[in-house]
């Protein structure tokens, strides 16, 4: 081929090239998957055919491309281009777009939508040991990282790990940055504390959280979970009062229900069934809402044993 027609090739490649991205962009925030899916095709055919197949430039267009298969729901072939931008980024991590760590989010998210937690967990691992090593990593990113490492190991019973990592991310944590927020973790630390951690250190941290102007949402959160270490730890008094300050933070009726629980079986065990009672109605008129016959017959029994002690 001449240099001439050889410019012209990469010409045309080009305004090739710029009309799949175009149409792969414009796909891909309509929600439109299928036209997302053949637009990113193209977009990586062009691309590769200006640059070589296992360019670094082929990056984005096969992330993009994977995120079209995800949102069609076909994750098989989310996952498959997932793991070949992964291993071509692993050699070429410099100067990529997008970063290493939006691919490894990615690849995060189709081991989630698996349910695949073994694979989610090395990943957050990966993800925060690469933050690790950054010279300036983006400190509410990194501390996100951690929090949900954090998260993960505490939810498949490895507390002790996780206690430091929601330390580390709480000592990244601007109070003034947007996303993660400090109340957030110091109720993460507190709620899943390995179960011999004393009283003392989750309720400060309850305590801090809620100084922490935190929503709606999770303020009840938190005074629901602190009401549960008042009310482990014997002060029941204490545990009423943050109970009800959680009936009160609860910005919809439809959350509130192990809240009225966890109270009404307060009031029950120190015989104050009149206060007990109305807990007990407004929880069972939810559980019959959802339809969970099961919490309703339970709820009945409860409700049944409150009536009966009154009447003695």
């Amino acid at each position: 081929m001449n240099p001439l027609s050889r410019w012209l090739q990469t010409r045309r490649q080009r305004r090739d090239l710029d009309e799949a991205s175009e149409r792969l962009t414009q796909a891909l925030l309509d929600g439109a998957w299928s036209e997302a899916i053949d637009a990113g095709r193209l977009a990586l055919e062009h691309t590769a055919a200006l640059h070589g197949e296992d360019d670094p430039a082929t990056v984005a267009p096969r992330y993009a491309l994977a995120a079209a298969h995800l949102g069609a729901g076909d994750v098989d072939a989310a996952e498959r281009l997932a793991e070949q931008t992964l291993a071509l980024a692993k050699k070429h991590p410099v100067g990529l777009e997008p970063p290493l760590p939006m691919l490894y989010e990615q690849r995060l998210a189709i081991a989630e939508r698996r349910g695949d937690d073994p694979m989610a967990g090395e990943l957050l691992e990966t993800l925060a040991r690469a933050y690790d090593r950054m010279r300036a990593p983006d400190r509410v990113a990194h501390a996100s990282v951690l929090n949900r490492w954090a998260l993960h190991l505490a939810r498949h019973g490895e507390r002790l790990r996780a206690g430091p990592l929601f330390s580390r991310a709480l000592d990244l944590i601007d109070a003034s940055a947007e996303g993660l927020s400090t109340a957030e973790v110091l109720y993460n630390r507190a709620s899943l504390a390995p179960e011999e951690t004393p009283a003392a250190p989750r309720l400060a941290d309850f305590d801090r959280a809620r100084a922490s102007t935190p929503s709606p949402e999770l303020l009840a959160r938190i005074e629901h979970n602190r009401a549960t270490v008042l009310e482990e730890s014997g002060d029941a008094e204490a545990a009423v009062a943050a109970y009800r300050a959680a009936l009160d933070a609860w910005p919809e009726p439809s959350m509130s229900r192990p809240t009225l629980v966890r109270l009404a079986r307060l009031h029950h065990a120190a015989r104050r069934y009149d206060a007990a009672l109305p807990l007990y109605q407004r929880a069972r008129d939810l559980a019959q809402a959802d339809a969970e016959p099961d919490v309703v017959a339970r709820l009945d029994t409860w409700i049944g044993d409150a009536h009966s002690q009154t009447y003695r």
